[in-house]
């Protein structure tokens, strides 16, 4: 028998040495010692590999540094075992044992090593070592070359209970699922690796703290994630929540879904389509998870908040898998995110932009993105931007119901393809944010522009302040970039202010209807700035609606705080509408006198009225009108100041139009008897030019019993009767029309814009600033407190506009009052008779639906088939369209994406054709004959009339009346109602000589 084997050790560095040989049934007579590895954390711990081929004698172990062994060998075939290793990390005991016919793993759970995996031959394997930083196992073999695999450790059954205070602060693995019960809470400050598919569950009264630590995959696949289980509900605060707080760093990171809550009832079970539990990460990172944070459902303000963080894709996934949303929001309200950055920076010529992700998606949900107010706190080299960067969308926000809300203030988004998307939100605010659009090329059919903000049926929101840059100039880019896009935005008054577009497609488009149906209210765009655009403004439709367009005046005239539009345009030479595109219903566009070296005045135009005012533009080429600055401490002072401005003006300018009473006169025109005509041209005079458009058209309606001379003077008083059609229709029906040189005379009216309209312009203005402070004043009150909404409610149902009331109803559905919310909802129809019944019904089963499948606290993960069926119904409904829509989509039921209407050729618009006025001699006519209260005189000399005169004389021929004619044509009234019965002789008489008479008979 050879000599067997010995095993030393020392204790001190090799000045003494001790013999540890196995002995007994555990000796080494057959076997030799291949190889020795230690347990990383306790020395007296370690594993011998013995070579040969000896029965179950493969692996012995020591745990006190030799005494005793024991023997470790189950399961491994009768072959030499050529090396062992430790695998460091696991967070307990985890071997490799290389073999003749490959390699074994064994950890403390185990009763026998099992063969390892996939990846690695099955041969004779002499060497293995572990590269921790590429996770990868290198097997070296006989005769077979090098081999590396995955270092995915086998995954352990069961879960790790934590119930106390526990820190992890080494590297580990964990290859198991991790349950933190309520009252335990888990630390972790170095890398931790998580075995694939495994999670950590943070449950109801229980916190996880990733302080400097890092949380990720154990090897090539994805591990599941954070799963944090709390109460769907934050009105009571005294409900268990699990709470997450990343801090100094701490990540997570390779996971398929990073956080994710869950909502639980006061019983434990678990609420399908809910959330809860609280999130509190100060700089942390989120990187490379195909889903980032996925917020659910719950009740009331969430009180989570985001704060120097980072969500980042910079590589691509193991599993083979695209990055999706970063941040997924689904019916939560009040969740902050401060000075974070979300960014995917893969190359974009390999990504195509739809499988980008998106920075924030948002259902259902009310939330707020910004920046630092103050960098003191910030450490030193920390990024304290707020950053989205070469996503699909930087922020997309849609919902079912108009209850949700977004501000987004003083972010940055960097080549995105689109910046920011809203679809049916209201309340919302965006500013003092800069959008880069200068990327390559799109690589993306899917979209045919790259958009800074795109506004979809949204309404009561407040954009200003904001940088837009796009890519025009030397050369233009194959793909097109659009500043901003509002599409049916509705009728309300939103304003888009002191923002600066730069080298884009398209600055603005305004697209379909963004007006009420008179124009009064509406889109407003003022005081922006234009450069290097193709086109600055563009109005587009593709409908054939009646009502496509913006704000009937932009800007007005008149006094402060009545002022013009204020914009500064590109002059683009590329189109010869490019500065003003107006393919909707004719609008005034007011501006500065003077303004042509500073590109004020709108040169190049299609479809707009110009409207020049005196005065010139202040000195300060950044000048804005001091409402538009106004202050948090001011707003609900501002608010109060044009609430009652405004109720002046409309006071005074009601009690003007048609003298106070539209229908009083307008029967007082229509029952008109052939004696009262003069009282009645004499009133309508009096009141011109205040005269309604309706009012204009009974009156030439009434072209039987009121002649065209008394018509054309009340036309000529009002001249805003050019600009409206329906007026424009009536006069062109009128039998017999109006008389060639009427109609020359009128057609200056053209360019000579009324009283009433610029009065018009002054009362819309003020009621746009009553409306812009409205707006500010709701944001203020909703973010005063943790459920401001329920403040916002009853400001809401003080105001004067149905819109307002039926948003006051669907907040009130979105916080689960469902009694309330009917009761609001159904008193709208008597108190605003204007409301059709077909809007009202449609908004109806909009508020249906959101109460019955979009409750508060919940939003379910999948659609029922009456659920679809109701939602497809409305997605026909104008009203309630965008958000059946909307909802359908987050479901990957429906189709719709935002459109892009695009400027068409322009067409013309041509003034009213200033018919010829040629005569040949001289003559007149004096009618009606008889004649009651008044004759009308119509006359013409070809070459004028020199000391004309009109003579009234009895037939005997004394004179009674001698009146001057100064003009050279024209018709005249005259009062006749003091002559007695009888006949007279009128005469024409030009330098001396008569031109003719004619006997007139006058009866009473």
């Amino acid at each position: 028998m050879p000599a067997p084997s010995k095993l030393w050790i020392t204790p001190d560095g090799g000045n003494h040495w001790f013999n540890i040989t196995p002995v007994g049934n555990l000796n080494l007579d057959y076997a030799g010692i291949s190889d020795v590895t230690f347990h990383p954390e306790n020395p007296l711990k370690f594993w011998l590999s013995l070579d040969r081929e000896w029965d179950n004698r493969r692996v012995y172990m020591t745990t006190d540094g030799g005494s005793t062994w024991q023997n470790y060998s189950e399961g491994l075939p009768a072959l030499p075992v050529n090396t062992i290793t430790f695998v460091n990390g696991a967070g307990y005991d985890v071997l490799l044992a290389a073999t003749d016919v490959g390699v074994y793993y064994r950890d403390e759970q185990m009763s026998r090593w099992e063969r390892f995996g996939t990846g690695l031959p099955l041969t004779i394997v002499a060497d293995i070592k572990i590269s921790y930083t590429r996770k990868k196992i290198i097997a070296g073999t006989f005769g077979r070359g090098l081999w590396e695999t995955d270092l995915c450790m086998p995954l352990t059954e069961g879960e790790l209970l934590i119930n106390d205070t526990v820190e992890w602060s080494g590297k580990r693995k964990v290859l198991q699922d991790v349950v933190i019960n309520p009252g335990g809470k888990l630390i972790v400050r170095s890398v931790t690796e998580m075995g694939l598919d495994r999670r950590i569950k943070v449950m109801p009264g229980a916190e996880l703290v990733i302080d400097r630590g890092t949380l990720t995959n154990d090897c090539a696949g994805m591990w599941d994630g954070i799963r944090l289980y709390g109460s769907a509900g934050y009105d009571d605060p005294t409900l268990p929540q699990g709470k997450l707080t990343l801090l100094h760093g701490g990540s997570i990171q390779f996971a398929d879904t990073a956080v994710k809550t869950i909502g639980i009832d006061d019983d434990g079970r678990l609420i399908a389509g809910s959330g809860g539990g609280i999130i509190y990460a100060n700089n942390a990172k989120f990187i490379n998870n195909i889903h980032g944070i996925e917020i659910n459902a719950s009740k009331g303000k969430n009180p989570s908040v985001f704060t120097l963080c980072q969500f980042i894709t910079n590589k691509p996934l193991p599993d083979g898998s695209i990055a999706g949303d970063l941040v997924s929001l689904k019916g939560s309200r009040g969740i902050r995110f401060i000075s974070c950055q979300f960014e995917n920076n893969l190359p974009v010529s390999g990504l195509p932009y739809h499988n980008r992700g998106i920075g924030i998606n948002s259902f259902n949900s009310s939330f707020r993105v910004e920046k630092l107010p103050s960098l003191d706190s910030v450490p030193f080299g920390l990024n304290a931007d707020a950053v989205f960067r070469q996503l699909w969308c930087g922020i997309k926000a849609s919902s079912s119901s108009p209850a949700f809300s977004a501000e987004i203030s003083n972010v940055k988004f960097d080549r995105n393809l689109t910046g920011v998307y809203f679809a049916g939100m209201n309340l919302c605010r965006i500013n003092k944010c800069s959008f880069n659009l200068n990327s390559p090329n799109v690589n993306d059919s899917l979209k045919p522009a790259a958009t800074g903000i795109y506004m979809d049926h949204s309404s009561y929101f407040d954009i200003y302040d904001n940088v837009i840059r796009g890519p025009l100039g030397a050369f233009v880019p194959k793909s097109k970039s659009i500043g901003m896009v509002f599409n049916r935005c509705g009728n309300l008054n939103n304003t888009v202010y002191g923002n600066s577009i730069t080298n884009t497609n398209y600055a603005m488009l305004a697209q379909n209807s963004n007006r009420s149906s008179d124009g009064y209210d509406g889109l407003r765009i003022l005081y922006n700035w234009f450069d290097g655009n193709e086109y600055d403004v563009c109005m587009t439709n593709d409908s054939t609606e009646t009502n496509n367009g913006i704000a009937l005046h932009q800007g007005a005239t008149g006094d402060y705080p009545a002022v013009p539009a204020g914009n500064r345009f590109s002059y683009s030479k590329l189109h010869r509408d490019a500065d003003l595109h107006n393919a909707g219903e004719l609008l005034y566009y007011h501006y500065y006198s003077g303004a042509d070296s500073t590109n004020l005045k709108p040169v190049n135009i299609y479809g707009i009225y110009p409207v020049i005012i005196g005065q010139a533009f202040p000195s300060d080429s950044a000048y804005r009108p001091e409402f538009f600055l106004t202050g948090e401490a001011e707003i609900e002072n501002e608010f109060n100041h044009f609430n009652d401005l405004y109720n002046g003006l409309d006071l005074s300018f009601s009690g003007k139009l048609d003298g106070g009473n539209t229908g009083n006169l307008i029967s007082e025109i229509n029952h008109c008897s052939p004696d009262q005509v003069t009282d009645l041209i004499s009133r309508l005079a009096s009141l011109s030019p205040y005269l309604s458009p309706a009012a204009l058209i009974a009156l030439i309606e009434n072209q039987k019993i009121i002649p065209n001379t008394l018509i054309f003077k009340i036309l000529a008083g009002n001249n805003h009767f050019v600009r409206n059609s329906e007026v424009m229709d009536a006069i062109g029906k009128m039998k017999p029309p109006l008389e060639n040189y009427m109609l020359a005379s009128l057609a200056q009216a053209y360019t000579q814009y009324s009283v009433s309209e610029l009065a018009v312009s002054e009362l819309n203005s003020t009621r746009m600033l009553r409306d812009i402070m409205f707006i500010k004043r709701s944001l203020q009150v909703m973010d005063s407190i943790n459920n401001g909404i329920d403040l916002v409610i009853p400001f809401l149902l003080d105001d004067d506009r149905p819109e307002s009331h039926y948003l006051a109803a669907f907040l009130t559905a979105s916080r689960g009052n469902a009694t309330e919310a009917g009761f609001i909802f159904s008193g709208i129809p008597a108190n605003f008779p204007q409301v059709e019944e077909e809007h009202h019904n449609a908004l109806a089963g909009l508020l249906g639906i959101n109460l019955s499948s979009f409750p508060e606290g919940k939003i379910s993960p999948n659609l029922n088939q009456t659920e679809y069926d109701l939602l497809s119904q409305l997605t026909m409904v104008s009203e309630a369209g965008i958000y059946a829509k909307s909802a359908l989509n987050h479901y990957n039921q429906g189709n719709y994406s935002e459109p892009y209407i695009f400027p068409n050729v322009p067409g013309t618009i041509t003034p009213p054709v200033v018919p010829p006025v040629i005569f040949s001699g001289a003559d007149f006519t004096v009618f009606p004959v008889p004649a009651k209260e008044y004759v009308i005189l119509n006359y013409f000399s070809e070459y004028g009339l020199i000391n004309g005169k009109l003579q009234i004389s009895t037939i005997s021929g004394q004179l009674i009346r001698e009146v001057n004619i100064e003009e050279s044509y024209g018709q005249q009234i005259f009062d006749v109602s003091q002559l007695d019965s009888g006949t007279y002789l009128f005469i024409l008489i030009h330098n001396g000589g008569k031109i003719g008479e004619q006997k007139v008979i006058i009866v009473r």
